[in-house]
């Protein structure tokens, strides 16, 4: 079977992978495959897993928040804001969990530092008002 080429891109990076033979995903019609030679084909994924085969026969992983697909001459193209790639389900699925984690974690600290913030902007025009607006 004639390979086709993968090229993903996000906002910092972008991966050219050549010699993938079949690629599966999930858009709102649901899950669907393309292999080389496919028609002209544009969609926008869901969020979440997609994979692809090599010339290796294994399957690859890509983690996903959403992206645009165009499959055109035999070349592949995922636009996204980030991806993640592994050779492992279980490692991607543990990644994104850590990732996930990290990402809540600087949320709530972030949080936390604007409420501390606007506490102290109430408090310092509070006092103001009580000094009739002197400094």
């Amino acid at each position: 079977m004639t390979p086709f080429t993968l090229v993903l891109m996000d906002c910092t990076r972008k991966e050219q992978i050549d010699g993938a033979h079949s690629f599966v995903a999930t858009d709102r019609s649901g899950r669907f495959g393309l292999q080389a030679g496919h028609e002209t084909f544009v969609t926008c994924l869901q969020p979440g897993l997609a994979r692809y085969k090599t010339d290796d026969s294994h399957w690859h992983y890509i983690a996903q928040p959403g992206a645009t697909l165009w499959f055109h001459n035999n070349r592949l193209q995922l636009m996204t804001t980030q991806f993640v790639l592994s050779d492992s389900r279980q490692q991607l699925l543990h990644l994104l969990e850590t990732r996930w984690q990290q990402e809540s974690e600087t949320q709530d600290t972030t949080l936390r530092n604007v409420t501390q913030m606007e506490q102290a902007l109430a408090r310092r025009l509070w006092e103001m008002n009580q000094q009739g607006g002197q400094l």
